[in-house]
């Protein structure tokens, strides 16, 4: 695929849970390294600035690895940076590749927001490993301690100092995140040696059931059990609707009962239950006519502007063609709540300059 076709492959990404371009980090990767191609490298660094001008998840780890002091455009990403006074993490690791000294990175070390403080340092990480040892025990966020040991496993892996380091911050952080994150970084790494086998399975035994030892045992990612009794009890709650209506698609895919029921659930009195049926109806069967009918119509019709907005996101993401538009263009003008009117010029601004 050319670069104009990556760069243009997904308008709507941040439509998208997570809201994350990975069209662009497709075209950083492919890009690696190529600097006899800098015309197309400064067009890529200029749609990832404008990607970041959105609302997204952090996505600077399928982008950072790519990047670095040598792509064109870089002045042009710093001019942006400036003038944005408040920088996603991402922006922020971004700045740290293409400006890997820029004073701007020590200074948001100190930033208030932990996302942003753990960013920076990981954007000075490799020349700062001192920094990175303190703050991955004396920061008072959770994140940025787990932040800081992402950096020393990620820029010292093989040091038996980063080992006996994650063993300490098992035994005396007090906090889930950062514990959590090195078992699974001793696991992996350091497998089959001694003293790390020791641990893990000291911690899987005496803290059994809890996130540090279902990650110690290798358990940690298991999947709640939803059988059909559970799943049935709570398609009717308020609060669990929406999960069990995925939970219904995950587990009984291939069931004809579960596309009769997801329909009667697009027409359920709670609000969040009917978004989530009409949003995993449209991925679950888009080639269905009538699944696109009954989306499009729920977009126009129904009486929760939120479940409106979900219908709307979820035809816009799964049927973008010109009748699409042609409701989207009808929605940013005539929807009667404020909220859907501004997203529906949003998605016909995206989709017209594709």
């Amino acid at each position: 695929m050319s670069i104009s076709r990556l760069i243009a492959a997904d308008p709507l990404w941040w439509l998208r849970d997570p809201a994350v371009p990975g069209h662009l980090g497709r075209a950083v990767a492919h890009l690696r390294g190529a600097r006899d191609r800098d015309g197309d490298r400064e067009r890529v660094l200029h749609a990832l600035t404008e990607a970041l001008s959105r609302e997204h998840a952090d996505f600077a780890d399928d982008v950072v690895p790519g990047l670095d002091p040598s792509w064109p455009g870089r002045e042009a990403f710093r001019q942006w940076f400036v003038a944005h006074p408040a920088p996603s993490a991402t922006a922020v690791r971004v700045l740290g590749a293409l400006f890997p000294g820029d004073e701007r990175l020590r200074s948001l070390l100190t930033a208030e927001l932990p996302a942003i403080r753990g960013a920076a340092l990981r954007a000075v990480a490799l020349d700062a490993e001192a920094l990175v040892r303190d703050r991955a025990a004396t920061d008072p966020s959770a994140a940025v301690r787990r932040q800081a040991l992402e950096a020393l496993v990620e820029h010292w892996p093989d040091e038996p100092r980063t080992r006996d380091f994650l063993h300490e911050r098992v035994r005396l952080d007090v906090g889930t995140e950062p514990r959590v994150f090195a078992v699974r970084a001793l696991a992996r790494w350091w497998p089959r040696e001694p003293s790390t086998t020791a641990l893990l399975a000291g911690l899987a035994r005496a803290e059994r059931g809890t996130l540090v030892g279902s990650a110690a045992a290798g358990t940690l990612d298991a999947e709640p059990a939803w059988d059909d009794a559970t799943i049935r009890g709570a398609l009717d709650d308020r609060w669990l609707g929406p999960a069990a209506v995925h939970a219904l698609v995950s587990t009984r895919p291939d069931d004809p009962a579960t596309f009769a029921t997801l329909v009667g659930l697009a027409a359920h009195v709670h609000n969040d239950t009917r978004a989530a049926a009409l949003d995993v109806l449209g991925a679950y069967r888009p080639r269905r006519p009538d699944v696109r009918a009954l989306l499009t119509d729920r977009a126009v019709a129904d009486p929760d502007h939120v479940v409106r907005r979900t219908a709307l996101v979820r035809t816009a993401l799964t049927w973008p063609g010109e009748a699409t538009r042609g409701l989207i263009r009808d929605r940013s003008a005539h929807d009667p709540h404020p909220d859907v009117r501004a997203l529906a010029a949003q998605i016909l601004d995206a989709l017209n300059t594709q």
